[in-house]
């Protein structure tokens, strides 16, 4: 037995003699289900007929991890999840986009099981990264692309605890080869998103090159006598919008002339002639893109430059799709097609100054809304699924389907291919932002909240039956206002569980930057919750460089 899996085992034990302790009666309800006095009798169990592990309110009593399926499959499947950085639902064809931005994943959703309100648990990168991989919110795991202390320029870059059990740890130890070929940018080593991935390669490339190298892992890396997990991440759609011409001419007024069509064709060239750029993302897009945008990107340029810049989108998300589509067919030359669960969805999306602001760091489903479109075997076709999902709840449906202990530190829940759970519409679905400012997003069923702990900002609510594109705040009116309460009743309890989960399950975040700062800042960020000083004089340190690979990735 290997330690990652003794180690979980250990705490379920713990787990299931706290609660013999503790007695029946106590009652103690998920993080995820703050909203609800009880949950249904009536809810559907897992596609291999189990029930989830969800994180009680209390971590002090927990409830029992669910037992492995009773009926096992014959072969566990290949899990491949493919993720398009940045990529909005509503820029899909899929999702009701009227241009052809992606006609292979339209084809492949129609063969496939769509979840039509599929919402990213943080609106960046890290953060969302980190959520899908250990089921478990930014308020707990605090990995964020960055955070600013008061009284500091310098940034802090947060890392995945080396105490969290990932995705793929799991499926590595239940007998799973494990890649990770991702487009770099946030996804690197010193993140410690890579814990788990025998393989980790991760440059900033485009989909077809990240496509390519998934074909010369999976046909000549892995042990061919095992199950697989690749997850194939792809930076093709996010800025610096860099797609070829030929894609540009699909989607861009001829007659456009502005300042950004020069920025396209100069970065294009630019990148085209020396692609292996460090820093890329960042760099590419300063050098070219932001000069012609306001430094806070919330004064919106005329509204033909904001076109042509949705149309550079538009080109990005079709020539990542050509590379999808060849991804499919090279699986089904393999023939390794069908016995594979494909999951297609994005860390978060994209906003175009809807509300205000360009990029992705509010919590409008401009940024929250993502695909969620999954193939699986002998799983649902072409059928669309319309109550509201998280993405953390990916990883309890994955390692159930695999029929591996799930992990007591998760607080999502399985999903079922076949039916909804009954409080589907009644559990609250919570998004983060945490840069330029903290948001967090509260949907129960039609209705949301959104709301700024740490700014004088008003909150807002959202009626969705009426107003899908959030553009009527009724949080002065007396339903909106009723809903807020309710939601800012139950805001400090969720945030205080959170903390105490991350504690729990030493879940503190790294930071590499932790030697060089002062006692001062120290303090303060054990005060945040990123370092326990007292388990660090204990010699158990919770700031540990990222597991290395059994095997040496990015070659």
């Amino acid at each position: 037995m290997t330690p990652i899996r003794l180690a979980f085992l250990l705490v379920g034990l713990l787990v299931s003699l706290l609660q013999l302790s503790c007695g029946e009666e106590s009652g103690s309800a998920s993080i995820a289900e703050l909203d609800n006095e009880s949950i249904s009798d009536s809810n559907p169990k897992s596609n291999l007929e189990t029930t989830s592990a969800v994180a009680p309110e209390s971590p002090s009593e927990p409830t029992p991890a669910a037992e492995p399926s009773p009926t096992p499959q014959q072969v566990p499947p290949n899990i491949l999840i493919f993720l398009i950085d940045t990529q909005r639902a509503d820029f899909l064809e899929t999702y009701g986009h009227e241009q052809p931005t992606s006609p292979n994943l339209k084809a492949f959703s129609e063969d496939a099981l769509v979840f039509e309100k599929a919402y990213a648990a943080a609106s960046s990168t890290s953060p969302s990264h980190a959520s899908i991989f250990t089921s478990t919110y930014p308020h707990t795991h605090g990995v964020w692309n960055r955070i600013i202390l008061p009284g500091r320029e310098n940034a802090i870059y947060p890392s995945l605890a080396f105490g969290a059990i990932t995705l793929a740890e799991v499926l590595l130890d239940g007998g799973y080869d494990t890649a990770g070929i991702c487009g770099g940018g946030n996804l690197q080593n010193t993140r410690g998103l890579s814990q788990g991935f025998e393989v980790w390669d991760s440059k900033f490339l485009g989909a077809k090159n990240r496509v390519q190298r998934s074909f010369q892992w999976l046909s000549k890396t892995r042990k061919k006598d095992r199950p697989f997990f690749l997850f194939l991440h792809t930076y093709q759609v996010h800025t610096p919008y860099l797609p070829a011409p030929e894609y540009v001419k699909i989607f861009a007024d001829p007659e456009y002339d502005g300042p950004f069509l020069k920025a396209w064709q100069d970065a294009y060239e630019s990148y085209s002639s020396r692609p292996k750029v460090p820093g890329a993302i960042r760099k590419i897009q300063q050098d070219f893109f932001n000069p012609l945008l306001p430094s806070d990107h919330t004064e919106p340029p005329p509204p033909e430059d904001i076109n042509f810049l949705k149309d550079l989108y538009r080109a990005e998300i079709r020539q990542m799709d050509d590379a999808f589509g060849e991804l499919v067919a090279w699986l089904k030359k393999e023939e390794l097609y069908d016995n594979t669960l494909i999951v297609v969805t994005s860390d978060h999306g994209e906003e175009f100054w809807e509300h205000g602001t360009y990029g992705h760091h509010q919590v409008y489903d401009t940024t929250m809304h993502v695909p969620f479109i999954v193939r699986a075997p002998g799983g649902p076709r072409g059928e669309v699924r319309k109550e509201p999902i998280e993405l953390i709840d990916l990883m309890p449906t994955l390692v159930d389907i695999a029929q591996l202990p799930p992990p007591p530190s998760m607080v999502g829940r399985v999903l079922n291919w076949q039916t909804p759970y009954a409080d589907a519409e009644t559990r609250p679905v919570i998004g983060e932002s945490n840069w330029p400012e903290h948001q967090i997003a509260w949907r129960v069923g039609q209705r949301k909240a959104m709301l700024f702990p740490d700014e004088d900002r008003k909150a807002e609510v959202y009626d969705f039956a009426k107003d899908s594109l959030e553009t009527k705040d009724i949080a002065t009116k007396a339903d909106g206002l009723a809903f807020l309460q309710e939601v800012e009743a139950k805001l400090s309890r969720w945030m205080e569980t959170c903390l105490q989960w991350r504690k729990d399950f030493q879940l503190q975040p790294g930071n590499r930057e932790q030697d060089r700062m002062s006692d001062d800042a120290l303090a303060e960020m054990e005060a945040l919750g990123y370092l326990d000083t007292e388990r660090e004089k204990k010699g158990n340190r919770i700031i540990r460089p990222p597991r290395k690979s059994k095997k040496k990735g990015g070659e």
